[in-house]
């Protein structure tokens, strides 16, 4: 008989509950909790539309779905920040519906690009309380593209701020960032959807968010829409191949939101939360089985 997504949900409950208990700093519970499955996330790309998954983090958060690794891209990387920095979801909800184009970079007219990103420090500094890797409680890697070679770069180490910051220049919107004068854009150049990132970080369980999947139903109207359209375009023959090592994708359906309507924040947080509550059995079946297992090992030592 087929469990019911109540019935999972109450189960999945004993099992947080239970991993609670025994989560404190004995040396025997440090053990066990060693051997608990290791749950990645990998955050896509997607400029506004990416504010979907602040709604997916929400649900997670709401069942206490332990996340032990983050790799993300551009957008992704932002959210996926405050998360591994443990800002509260309510939070992060609050700075999405106010957030504008202008706290993140300033028209400059560049040779390289048409806005400078520098401004986006600041506002990552207004809403982040740490300023390294090194002291996020969550270990997250952030992925970009050497722009001279076309390789991927993951950034892991040291300064968080220039790491987003090069993980969101976005061509020709973005003048790229330059990292002890090496070029770097946009993350989604090389990499949309970093789940091959955390399972190399050690995720036992990749959960995989992919907005950059989903092209816009909307015609392009300016400069930025064509090239989020396009890179949308470039990035989806690559898509099922870099989802391939995700347990689970979670695909909110953000069509209709343009890549640059920031002010519709309320809609992509809502359609990512409604998404992840309609596979949320889905993931709770890939959770379950894993915790068992845990727990056999547990008792045969």
């Amino acid at each position: 008989m087929r469990s019911r997504p109540d019935e999972l949900i109450r189960n999945y409950d004993f099992q947080r509950k239970f991993y609670i208990v025994i989560n404190d700093r004995s040396p025997y519970n440090q053990d066990m909790k060693d051997r608990y499955p290791k749950v990645g996330l990998a955050l896509s790309g997607g400029a506004a539309r990416g504010l979907a998954h602040i709604g997916v983090l929400k649900v997670l958060d709401e069942y206490k779905i332990p996340i032990h690794y983050i790799a993300a891209t551009s957008v992704g990387s932002i959210i996926g920040a405050a998360y591994a920095a443990r800002v509260p979801i309510t939070n992060m909800i609050k700075i999405a519906e106010t957030m504008r184009w202008r706290d993140l970079g300033s028209v400059s007219f560049r040779l390289m690009g048409l806005s400078d990103s520098s401004r986006m420090e600041k506002f990552l500094r207004g809403i982040l309380p740490v300023a390294t890797f090194e002291e996020l409680e969550i270990p997250l890697q952030v992925t970009a593209t050497n722009l001279t070679t076309g390789e991927l770069i993951v950034f892991k180490q040291g300064d968080l701020f220039r790491a987003i910051r090069s993980s969101c220049a976005l061509p020709w919107v973005y003048a790229p960032v330059d990292v002890d004068g090496v070029l770097v854009a946009d993350g989604g150049l090389t990499m949309s959807i970093p789940c091959r990132v955390v399972k190399d970080m050690g995720a036992d369980i990749i959960l995989a968010v992919d907005i950059r999947g989903n092209l816009s139903a909307k015609i392009p109207r300016n400069m930025f829409q064509v090239v989020m359209q396009s890179m949308a375009i470039l990035g989806y023959g690559m898509r099922d191949y870099q989802v391939q090592e995700a347990d689970l994708v979670i695909a909110p359906d953000v069509n209709d939101i343009g890549w640059d309507e920031l002010a519709r924040a309320k809609e992509a947080i809502a359609a990512g939360e409604k998404e992840a509550r309609l596979r949320l059995s889905e993931l709770l079946k890939i959770v379950k089985p894993n915790f068992y297992r845990w727990l056999g090992s547990i008792f045969r030592g």
